[in-house]
């Protein structure tokens, strides 16, 4: 900060210089007879040089408003000094003036041509009566006002089919006023019978309006009390939808009360599935215990069979013994 006062105060109150080019030096090393144009070329340096000397805080305002300070033209874009800009203004060829006839800003280099060619406003001769007239106004020129200009004649809807100049019309209306006069009133004859028959066709159509009003007040009496029978069977079967709402409250309270029987019935019937699957389980448990008990007596049974069979053998074994114990004490003596 104390770097850019010191700096402030040495600008403050010095002239700027020009910067020294690499041909002053050049100079220097010349001839004796080339110093006088040197010095020439010297001073007219330092006349384009500012002379102004101020404060370095205002120097850029004053740059901003240096009348040798190089600014650059807005239309052809070369730089030249501000205090010569407005002598080139006056000069730029890219520089837009307006138009004296159109207003248009139009450049200086083809001012004259945009005058002879394209301006809007200039006078150009009609090509069929040769009078001048401003160029956008050269259609509404041939459509209405030239003399020229080639026309159909106003009779034409009533029948008359001649093509003719706009300066021979009125001839041509005096001339042909007779012919004129027989197409309208032939025209006026026609549309007198058309207007006749349009007439009869009127009074037949109210005829039958009328007819059609009759008939349409007729229906609507009909409708009127069809309507009425209508609206009675509404209100009776009105009637009846309430009574028959009444009842299906009745019928859905006796389905709700109904559908929590079935619930607690269901849950019932829940408990003795469970219980009966679990009969089931145990029952299934007992058979197969049977089974195998079966099986134990069964086997028994072939043990006490044999044990038997084992048993008469003895037995008759013991017979014979015994008979032949029997036997033997006979014969003792």
């Amino acid at each position: 900060m104390k770097t850019k006062l010191r700096r402030r105060k040495r600008l403050a109150g010095k002239k700027r210089k020009m910067p020294e080019d690499e041909d002053d030096e050049r100079y220097d090393d010349d001839d004796d007879d080339d110093d006088d144009s040197n010095r020439n070329t010297r001073k007219k340096r330092k006349l384009d040089v500012c002379d102004w000397i101020g404060c370095y805080s205002d120097l850029k305002q004053h740059i901003d408003s240096c009348p040798y300070q190089l600014v650059q033209c807005q239309w052809c874009r070369i730089k030249l000094m501000r205090r010569a800009h407005d002598g080139h203004i006056a000069e730029c060829l890219l520089c837009e003036l307006p138009c004296r006839q159109c207003n248009h800003n139009i450049a200086r280099i083809v001012m004259n041509r945009h005058l002879k060619e394209k301006c809007p406003m200039r006078q150009v001769p009609c090509a069929r009566c040769g009078g001048l007239v401003v160029s956008q106004r050269m259609k509404d020129h041939s459509q209405f006002d030239c003399p020229e200009s080639l026309i159909r004649c106003r009779y034409r809807k009533y029948g008359c089919c001649m093509w003719l100049k706009r300066k021979d019309e009125e001839n041509h209306y005096r001339s042909c006023k007779d012919m004129h006069l027989e197409q309208v009133i032939k025209k006026h004859d026609e549309a007198s019978e058309k207007y006749e028959e349009a007439r009869e066709k009127y009074e037949h159509e109210r005829l039958n309006c009328k007819d059609l009003e009759r008939r349409l007040s007729e229906a609507a009496n009909e409708a009127t009390e069809k309507y009425e029978e209508a609206n009675d069977k509404y209100k009776s079967e009105r009637l009846k939808c309430k009574d028959l709402e009444r009842r299906l409250n009745e019928a859905i309270d006796d389905a709700d009360e109904t559908t929590e029987k079935y619930e607690e019935a269901n849950d019932k019937y829940e408990r003795e599935r469970s219980n009966c699957k679990k009969l089931e389980r145990r029952l299934d448990e007992a058979i197969d215990d049977a089974d195998e008990e079966t099986d134990l007596v069964k086997d028994l049974e072939k043990k006490i069979r044999k044990k038997e069979r084992e048993y008469e053998c003895l037995h008759q074994q013991y017979h014979c013994l015994q008979n032949q114990v029997q036997h033997i004490h006979t014969f003792q003596p």
